[in-house]
């Protein structure tokens, strides 16, 4: 959120809250739409960005809060931008891609402990 916000008060911000509200959206390499809320909860798009760098403009010029990786925070301060926690969010699909003809040498290891670290959670779901 931008630091003027009301949610800005706040210690952490619902997904609920972000429904309410205008959304900037990443076109390029953003998976989130406002589909990903219930109908009738959907936020309005505020502003559309192809970087991250337009993405943090534009919030900071207050046209939309946005959803980030919990690393962005740490890899892109910016004084005009607060990160907050977002509690209630659906979870996050992610995949881990190499390339089939020379990959690292460790890709498959890796590739393999993930499927490990992901199996309690495929279980439970």
């Amino acid at each position: 959120v931008e630091r003027t916000d009301t949610a800005a008060t706040r210690s952490r911000v619902s997904w609920r809250d972000l429904g309410r509200r205008c959304l900037v959206l990443n076109t390029v390499s953003g998976t989130l739409t406002p589909d990903d809320w219930p109908t009738g909860a959907r936020p309005e798009i505020g502003a559309e960005a192809t970087n991250l760098d337009e993405y943090l403009h534009a919030v900071a010029a207050r046209r939309g809060v946005g959803v980030l990786p919990a690393s962005v925070a740490s890899q892109h301060p910016d004084p005009d931008v607060l990160y907050l926690p977002l509690a209630g969010a659906p979870p996050a699909v992610l995949h881990y891609v190499y390339p089939r003809t020379n990959p690292h040498p460790h890709a498959e290891n890796l590739a393999e402990a993930l499927r490990d670290a992901a199996r309690p959670v495929l279980q439970s779901a």
